[in-house]
């Protein structure tokens, strides 16, 4: 039971609040590509991989065709189920960029708001 718990805490602690503030600043941008491509590679690829479907829960090409760019940024910032939170490691910048950087090497629009 203990372990359990333990393990519980440990999960719950990957993930981040985000403040409507911080989304706001997020959202207001203009994401570059070119600048999201180092980005990604430095903190994204070991997990997603070059295609961004190592990951067999977390297949970005499909979750870039059903997930708004507000919900991608939100994703990074908070970093859901056993993703870290890069809201204190990425500036909006950045996360705007990666987001945009995403979009442009996966071809996926975002879905109808």
């Amino acid at each position: 039971m203990k372990r359990v718990s333990i393990l519980l805490l440990l999960l719950a602690g990957c993930t981040a609040k985000v403040t409507p503030q911080t989304l706001a600043s997020v959202t207001s941008l203009t994401g570059d590509p070119a600048g999201g491509a180092p980005l990604y590679r430095q903190h994204c690829l070991e997990c997603h991989g070059v295609e961004g479907d190592k990951d067999k829960h977390a297949v970005l090409p499909d979750i870039l065709s059903k997930a708004s760019d507000k919900e991608v940024e939100q994703a990074i910032l908070a970093g859901p189920f056993i993703m870290p939170s890069f809201q204190k490691k990425l500036t909006p910048q950045q996360v705007a960029d990666v987001t945009a950087y995403l979009r442009r090497t996966w071809g996926s629009s975002p879905p109808p708001q």
